[in-house]
């Protein structure tokens, strides 16, 4: 079963009903600057540990569990919430995700640093 990560300022109150409403987009900086980090750009899509990332209505939607923790989603989620104060749900599954529940890449036994990944030109 997939779960993917929405990210992003919500008002979270529905997310039990598999909803919420968004207060405001995330800042365009912060998630350019996270996804060249951590991501791998083809064209005009982005991916973060292999999985497309979807923007919609000021949100960043990443693939998270499917198996076993996309840790570079997780990444660019924690730094995500740390650098703006955003949310994270996982809509499809109606629950509110607390950032302590992630391990990022503190998990893959490399704390702290990104992986090394191939970027494509645009």
């Amino acid at each position: 079963m997939l779960h993917n990560l929405t990210i992003g300022h919500m008002d979270t109150a529905l997310v039990a009903e598999r909803g919420s409403r968004v207060l405001k987009p995330l800042d365009d900086r912060i998630v350019a600057r996270h996804l060249a980090a951590l991501g791998e750009r083809y064209g005009e899509d982005w991916k973060l540990g292999g999985g497309k990332v979807d923007f919609r209505n000021g949100c960043v939607i990443v693939p998270w569990l499917g198996g076993k923790p996309n840790q570079i989603a997780e990444e660019f989620a924690l730094r995500m919430v740390r650098d703006t104060g955003c949310q994270m749900i996982d809509r499809e599954h109606g629950r509110v995700i607390d950032p302590g529940q992630l391990t990022g890449l503190e998990g893959s036994g490399a704390p702290g640093r990104a992986p090394t990944v191939k970027r494509f030109p645009t």
